[in-house]
């Protein structure tokens, strides 16, 4: 079970994710499972067709954006709700198109020090095929999370 500090920070926005980015709500991302250590989250997501490029395939920025929101969840998670998290650095890798709008995204925290976390990442299509890996740099700072408008 979560602490309640985490509880609180995730069930203040739509399914249960606190908005990383304005992609949450539109993607209708929900978590499926936090690790023990709270830096492993993997996310659910549901593509628009909007976001498919002509070929029926969805667009490489897309899944680029995923693994940079759920990189960002999972440095969170580790660090605690009193942290914000910066994308520093950002790789991924694509393996294969993705045509299905169902998509999750497996984050693990790999190392940290004082500021910087790393994160593994890897994008997974609906028969579990993974179809981009990434890694992310986290910088944390101590600071407040912008209150909802």
């Amino acid at each position: 079970m979560l602490p309640s500090e985490f509880r609180d920070w995730l069930t203040g926005a739509p399914h249960g994710l606190q908005k990383i980015s304005g992609m949450s709500n539109l993607l209708s991302a929900k978590i499926k499972k936090i690790g023990a250590d709270y830096g492993q989250v993997e996310v659910s997501y549901h593509i628009p067709t909007e976001f498919f490029n002509p070929e029926g395939f969805v667009h490489g920025g897309i899944l680029s954006a995923l693994v940079d929101e759920c990189a960002c969840l999972s440095a969170a998670l580790a660090s605690g709700p009193k942290h914000v998290g910066a994308t520093q650095n950002l790789s991924i890798s694509y393996l294969h198109p993705v045509r299905d709008p169902k998509l999750s995204v497996e984050c693990s925290v790999i190392a940290r020090n004082m500021k910087i976390l790393s994160v593994l990442a890897k994008v997974l299509d609906a028969d579990d095929r993974t179809c981009a890996s990434g890694q992310a740099s986290i910088f944390l700072t101590h600071g407040r999370r912008r209150a909802k408008k």
